[in-house]
């Protein structure tokens, strides 16, 4: 049986890596995976799933309940098909290369708040020549 999530990556949905750390420059810990339907949603929809992502974070890693952390929690996210920094780049950087480089801090709600990106003309015109496609 497919879940909702492996229908929307078997749709063509991007799979993102979630991370969360305590607020400031910290050890990223990873959550697990996230899929939207389009690049742009990726913050709002983090955002929407706040909390259950608050929880696991905090029953995956206790450690950021407690002290200096005490809960304050940020977050990050990556795409998971980019190509990833190799353990072995991680020794022979001998502690100089973070592997997390790439992960994106997840801005304030506001600023993913908004409509979505305009469509093109092309885009427009495909969704009134079939009005019957849900992108």
């Amino acid at each position: 049986m497919m879940s909702k999530f492996d229908d929307l990556e078997a749709g063509g949905g991007i799979k993102y890596e979630v991370f969360a750390r305590a607020k400031g420059p910290n050890q990223w810990f990873p959550v697990g995976p996230m899929v939207v339907k389009e690049e742009w949603m990726i913050g709002k929809e983090l955002w929407n799933a706040e909390e259950p992502l608050k929880r696991a974070a905090l029953q995956m890693y206790p450690k950021l309940a407690a002290a200096p952390a005490f809960g304050k929690l940020e977050y990050g996210f990556r795409r998971a098909d980019k190509e990833k920094i190799s353990e072995e780049e991680i020794r022979q950087g001998q502690g100089k290369v973070n592997p997390f480089d790439d992960v994106e801090v997840l801005k304030e709600r506001s600023e993913y708040d908004g409509v979505a990106p305009e469509k093109t003309l092309l885009e427009k015109f495909n969704a009134w020549m079939n009005p019957y496609t849900n992108k």
